[in-house]
């Protein structure tokens, strides 16, 4: 039954101007949504995802916009993260002395829907954010090594491959460096 609407939902998305709240490409374009669609193994698709310049400070922030590609509405999602230094080694925070974080995302996060468009300091976001997960100014990305999901119904899956959930090339990841 899934399988059969995909192609009405995304048709919908396209001609109806929903496409401006779901931008098909933050998610990898529409053959990405397909495919995440008809994959049971892909409950979700990662869109924009990355550490941003570290502040004065040596706050790392990062960023995700998530889809919630299954039929079950989400209650909670859990990413680990690690960060990376530009060379490729793993870079611990200075305070907690762990290069390893967890990010929560609160639901409810019906299915077709994405995290986009909520307020953050008086403007609209497209994604997720969370503010000084690490604290080194040599860190440059971020891989996202796992990811825990919770449904409402309280049913738990845990995806340690996250690479078919990422809808761009490249492990570590990172947005608007100088």
């Amino acid at each position: 039954m899934l399988k059969k609407l995909v192609p009405v939902l995304l048709s919908v998305f396209v001609l109806t101007g929903c496409s401006s709240f779901v931008k098909v490409d933050h998610f990898g374009g529409l053959k990405a949504f397909e495919k995440a669609y008809a994959d049971p193994e892909v409950p979700i698709l990662i869109g924009e995802f990355g550490t941003l310049s570290p502040n004065s400070a040596g706050g790392v922030n990062v960023q995700i916009q998530v889809l919630n590609t299954s039929p079950k509405t989400i209650k909670y999602i859990t990413y680990w993260l690690t960060a990376y230094n530009r060379v490729g080694d793993s870079v611990p925070d200075k305070i907690t002395k762990r290069s390893t974080k967890r990010v929560d995302y609160t639901g409810p996060l019906d299915p077709g829907a994405t995290n986009a468009q909520k307020e953050l300091y008086g403007r609209n976001t497209t994604t997720d954010y969370w503010e000084n997960i690490w604290y080194n100014s040599s860190i440059r990305c971020a891989t996202m090594d796992k990811v825990e999901i919770t449904y409402m119904d309280n049913t738990e899956i845990q995806i340690r491959d996250t690479a078919p959930l990422l809808t761009r090339e490249g492990k570590c990841r990172n947005f608007r460096y100088n």
